[in-house]
């Protein structure tokens, strides 16, 4: 329960942080399919937002829902995500950037209690597309082992 209110904590700060951004910063919208392999395997289709926290944080709230196989079944599965990525080329100096981050999730499951958890992720992104979008891959753990495929939209003034 300690984990929920605090998830709840941090959310409810987002608006105050995204108003003290600089006027160059913006929100950055990303699409994404994740799996996560726990004791089932979960497919999540997810949407989100992030703005940046300085030069090289991004606070990040993101959901997903889809499917997991839990006792020989599927069942309608979901979550949602406060992650802090910190990238090592935040203004895209290099073609490729990588990056780290972590955070708390919800993980939601039909027929499953409600569970909190830690998230731990690593990433790496390409460039910028004639059409505005970044794509990036993720692995890492958090209900689960996790791998991840994301589309974030460009900013113009780096990752």
């Amino acid at each position: 329960m300690m984990a929920v209110r605090g998830l709840v904590f941090v959310l409810a700060g987002v608006p105050c942080m995204a108003a003290a951004q600089s006027s160059q910063s913006r929100w950055q919208t990303e699409v994404r399919i994740d799996a996560l392999s726990a004791r089932g395997t979960a497919y999540h289709a997810g949407a989100g937002a992030n703005a940046t926290m300085g030069t090289y944080a991004r606070l990040a709230l993101l959901g997903g829902t889809g499917a997991r196989r839990l006792r020989g079944r599927w069942a309608s599965s979901g979550r949602v995500e406060s992650l802090v990525r910190v990238h090592v080329d935040p203004l895209r100096q290099f073609r490729w950037g990588a990056y780290v981050g972590g955070g708390a999730a919800l993980m939601f499951d039909e027929g499953a209690r409600t569970r909190a958890r830690a998230v731990v992720i690593v990433g790496y992104e390409g460039p910028a597309t004639d059409s505005g979008w970044i794509a990036g891959i993720e692995a890492g753990i958090g209900g689960g082992l996790r791998v991840a495929v994301a589309a974030r939209r460009a900013r113009d003034t780096g990752r």
